[in-house]
């Protein structure tokens, strides 16, 4: 018995280590993203956070794991920290796309809909939703996943705007809509 425990906390330990290097070649590689030392090290800690096996995954729960007196930090990263969020999606996708890769991926494609309360979210209308069974006030976000015997990973999303949104120059700025004219057909 004691031979099997001491495989399965070898295993354990070379699986952690190579997790350990894996989430260090990534964060060597956005590092450029973030102009101050310490939004980068906030990154590192949210994200190891993320991958902890904790009750609740929220700034409370990671900061305390991460030894922070309260969230304010992670807080801070996620609302107004400067860094160029969408150069880290496009390094990131490129990153897991690559470990990934066995020659024989698939790209899925994901439309899934969130009903709200109010129209005042960006991209918020009445609008089909799959999820609740009809027509209803929701946003819509399309996620983009590649696909491998390797594994997945999320490396695209967007949130559809439909033209309605789009086309009411009145309350684009108050939803926080992008300046985006509609299309011809919409």
């Amino acid at each position: 018995m004691r031979h099997d425990q001491d495989a399965a906390v070898a295993a354990a330990t070379v699986a952690d280590d190579a997790r350990s290097a894996l989430l260090a070649d990534l964060l060597g590689r956005v590092a450029g993203c973030f102009p101050r030392r310490e939004t980068r090290q906030c990154c590192g800690q949210m994200v190891s956070g993320l991958l902890m096996e904790l009750d609740d995954h929220n700034c409370w729960t990671i900061a305390e794991a991460a030894g922070h007196r309260g969230p304010h930090r992670l807080q801070h990263l996620l609302s107004r920290a400067v860094w160029d969020d969408q150069q880290v999606l496009d390094i990131a996708a490129a990153w897991a796309a690559g470990h990934l890769d066995d020659g024989d991926a698939v790209l899925i494609v994901d439309e899934t809909a969130d009903e709200k309360s109010s129209a005042d979210c960006a991209g918020a209308a009445r609008q089909y939703s799959g999820t609740a069974g009809g027509v209803a006030l929701c946003q819509v976000a399309v996620t983009l996943a590649y696909a491998t015997g390797r594994g997945h990973a999320l490396i695209g999303r967007a949130l559809y705007l439909p033209g309605g949104c789009a086309a009411d120059e009145e309350h684009r700025p108050r939803r926080q809509h992008p300046d985006r004219k509609p299309a011809p057909d919409e």
